[in-house]
């Protein structure tokens, strides 16, 4: 009706904005904390997305960089244990690189050496050939939720040695 008017009616709601907390966590468990030269163990190094954003990327790099490599600390690459590999529930693919030591052609280059998106696997090739693993860089990508981790574990070879060595290894994880 021409000329009518209503009482406005209004409502709220309550928003909320919160901070986003971005919040790697890089980590790193031998199976053994002393090892006697010359014997093998077994490490697992990964990282978890422990902020409260899920996240596209997370990059498990193995030594840290600008730390000594795995050759500089006594320890030599040995495989995959690929029965405990794990990615992030949420991670649809993984390229990998290995990095190879120092008086190896292409260390520290970023070539990426393969994808896949098979989960729970490593892409293929394994190291090549004559080459001496130094490190390597895990990228996993996807929509990757809080809480979500990713588990690397391999064996590696140690040097005999004439008296006690104590070596710092130190992985990088980002988000």
């Amino acid at each position: 009706a021409a000329g009518v008017s209503s009482t406005p009616v209004t409502s709220t709601a309550r928003l909320v904005i919160q901070h986003v907390l971005i919040d790697p966590v890089a980590t790193k468990a031998y199976a053994e904390s002393s090892i006697v030269g010359g014997v093998g163990d077994e490490v697992t190094v990964g990282g978890s997305n422990s902020g409260n954003y899920t996240v596209t990327s997370m990059t498990v790099t193995e030594p840290k960089s600008g730390t000594p490599d795995l050759v500089a600390q006594g320890l030599g690459f040995d495989d995959w244990d690929t029965a405990h590999i794990e990615w992030p529930v949420g991670a649809t693919s993984l390229s990998f690189r290995y990095l190879y030591d120092g008086t190896s052609p292409g260390y520290g280059t970023a070539t990426v050496i393969s994808s896949t998106s098979g989960l729970n696997t490593l892409p293929e090739p394994a190291p090549a050939a004559g080459q001496t693993v130094a490190g390597f860089q895990a990228v996993f990508t996807g929509s990757m939720a809080p809480n979500q981790y990713a588990k690397l574990p391999f064996t590696f070879s140690t040097q005999p040695v004439t008296s006690d060595t104590t070596v710092t290894n130190t992985v990088d994880y980002a988000v």
